[in-house]
């Protein structure tokens, strides 16, 4: 029987073996799919058992010679090792070292096939689906992998919790302690500064009415006098007790009144014509230069008090690693050019806010006024 030669124009073997593990769309063809329903171009098992020898190839595209004709009895022949009449004969250590690699292969089962040996051939690559988010933010499918070193970026620096001037009060801080460090004495200052400018612009309106009484009048200018810190403090107060009391709708009158209906600790702090007077005159800016800074943001009128109050909320509390950044929407249904309407919220209309929050405690870390005007976008 003649020695079988190679034949470089043949098809390589790893070709050969991409063909016997890949099906025609590139997938790997399954374990169970080639004991059970074996294809034309996997290998066919002879009368020996899979144990003894491994499965003969029969692909086609094999560089068999024309008398080598073993298939029908499922034996292996033997060769003529005539090294020295082969004229093409080869020692093993002059072969390429690929051919070693070939041959382990074609031993081992073909699940346990090493695919990364045929990384240099046609096979297609599985790469894992993304996803196209807003601006074009490509996301994957799959999570990185954690065995590489973490971005500089995404190292935590500092543990969440209780520092700066919430740390020096102690266990067992007081609630005007914890009051004052959110709401300081730098914005206290600004309404009172602009609310007593309002309440002057008010008084001159009453002095120069015609046809009232001068008791009437005097009467008037006591109601509409200047306010303090002290007052201020003390409306913020009242306003979050009518929230605590579910009473933030509820008719300044029958919040005021006497009696079991209305609230008692209300009527200490002052009249309720004096809320409603407080409530009308309230600002937090200078009106003088409100439309020139109008022009940069719609939000100017509060802009300058938020901004202290979302430097004060950064102070007393670090938040974890775990954080969430969504919109909330404050109900407000006066006059202004900012509002949005939002129909799956319960209040509808209002000023939307876009807030970063702490995910275990829903601490407020920082927060900017979304604010859009005629299809211009202005965000504090």
């Amino acid at each position: 029987m003649s020695r079988r030669t190679y034949n470089p124009e043949s098809p390589s073997f790893s070709e050969t073996i991409r063909n016997l593990i890949f099906d025609e769309d590139g997938e790997l063809i399954e374990e169970s799919e080639t004991e059970d329903d074996p294809s034309p171009t996997e290998p066919q098992p002879g009368p020996s058992t899979r144990d003894e020898h491994p499965p003969e190839v029969s692909n086609p595209e094999l560089p068999f010679d024309e008398d080598f004709d073993a298939e029908s009895d499922g034996e292996i022949p033997d060769f003529d090792d005539n090294s020295e009449d082969d004229p093409d004969y080869e020692p093993d250590s002059e072969r390429d070292s690929s051919s070693g690699d070939d041959e382990e292969l074609l031993e081992r089962p073909r699940s346990f096939i090493n695919i990364e040996r045929l990384e240099n051939t046609d096979v297609p690559v599985e790469v894992p689906p993304t996803f196209l988010g807003k601006n074009d933010f490509e996301w994957s499918s799959e999570p990185p992998n954690n065995r590489v070193r973490t971005s500089a970026s995404n190292i935590i620096r500092g543990l969440p919790g209780i520092r700066g001037p919430a740390r020096n009060l102690g266990p067992s801080p007081s609630a005007l302690e914890l009051w004052e460090i959110l709401v300081d004495n730098e914005i206290v200052s600004e309404i009172v500064t602009w609310t007593n400018k309002k309440l002057a612009d008010l008084r001159q309106n009453i002095q120069g009415r015609e046809g009232v009484r001068g008791d009437l009048k005097v009467r008037y200018l006591r109601r509409y006098g200047d306010t303090n810190s002290t007052e201020i403090n003390a409306l913020c107060g009242v306003l979050l007790l009518t929230s605590i009391l579910k009473g933030d709708h509820e008719d300044v009158g029958s919040l005021f009144a006497c009696g079991s209906t209305g609230r008692p600790i209300f009527r200490a702090v002052f009249s309720g014509k004096r809320f409603e007077i407080l409530m009308a005159a309230l600002r937090f800016d200078n009106p003088d230069d409100r439309i020139i800074r109008k022009q940069g943001n719609q939000a100017a009128a509060i802009l300058n008090v938020f901004e202290i109050f979302v430097k004060n909320c950064k102070k007393p509390f670090s938040i974890g690693a775990f954080a969430c950044i969504d919109e909330m929407l404050i109900a407000f249904r006066g006059r202004c050019r900012f509002r949005v309407y939002m129909p799956k919220k319960p209040a509808k209309y209002g000023i939307k806010l876009l807030a970063l929050t702490d995910a275990r405690n829903a601490y407020l870390y920082d927060a900017y006024i979304y604010t859009v005007v005629r299809g211009l976008i202005a965000s504090v």
